[in-house]
């Protein structure tokens, strides 16, 4: 039983970890004024998006606890997870596009003749734009399976206080993600990470406290 401590922890981890991305994701104003411009930029954009690529990891890891003690089993547990593998994996390919490919073209782009460096600018901004849908895709599947979540814990009276938060993050995710603008701002990327995160951390630490309390209880 104690070795299920690992999901809550997990869950809480990768949730900072994702909390990193918004934190720390860089804008990109004045990316091509310099070389070292341009290298201090990559540098942290690689960091940011290496920690969201781990992040998404150690939350479908914390997920899956999470559904072993809400009860794998139950339809409505199951779906959810299903759910939040399927944001995973788009997930994952976005930071991977972003954070890495994107830097990569951009390199290019200082040696580059006048021909090839509209032809890559077109490529990054390619690029950009798929990272960018990725990560609504994500947000929305995350979110439905926060709402998946919250109703199951809504129903068996698990904590009640965490349902109420996950059905307002969700939808408020779910709302902004679909009806906002094509290009995620870092700003709403921001605003829609605390969100989740929040109720990420907290999952994490009702795990940690329930898996402890039946620890205890068990002769």
């Amino acid at each position: 039983m104690q070795s299920n401590r690992l999901y809550g922890y997990a869950l809480i981890v990768g949730a900072v970890l994702l909390l990193t991305v918004g934190a720390t994701h860089p804008t990109g104003a004045k990316l091509f004024e310099s070389r070292e411009s341009f290298e201090h930029v990559a540098l942290v954009d690689r960091f940011a998006h290496s920690a969201g690529i781990a992040g998404l990891w150690l939350t479908v890891v914390g997920f899956a606890g999470f559904s072993r003690f809400l009860g794998a089993e139950r339809p409505t547990v199951a779906v959810a997870f299903i759910t939040i593998t399927i944001a995973t994996g788009a997930g994952l390919v976005a930071p991977a596009i972003d954070g890495f490919v994107v830097p990569q073209l951009g390199d290019r782009w200082f040696v580059a003749d006048e021909a090839t460096r509209s032809t890559l600018r077109l490529l990054m901004q390619y690029c950009v734009m798929i990272a960018s849908a990725l990560t609504r895709v994500y947000f929305v599947f995350a979110s439905a399976a926060i709402l998946l979540y919250s109703s199951e814990l809504w129903r068996t009276q698990n904590n009640r206080g965490l349902a109420r938060l996950g059905a307002f993050v969700a939808l408020a995710a779910i709302a902004t993600a679909v009806g906002g603008p094509s290009m995620v701002s870092v700003h709403e990327l921001l605003a829609l990470v605390v969100g989740q995160a929040i109720w990420m951390i907290w999952a994490g630490t009702i795990l940690l406290k329930k898996l402890s309390q039946r620890a205890a209880d068990t002769p």
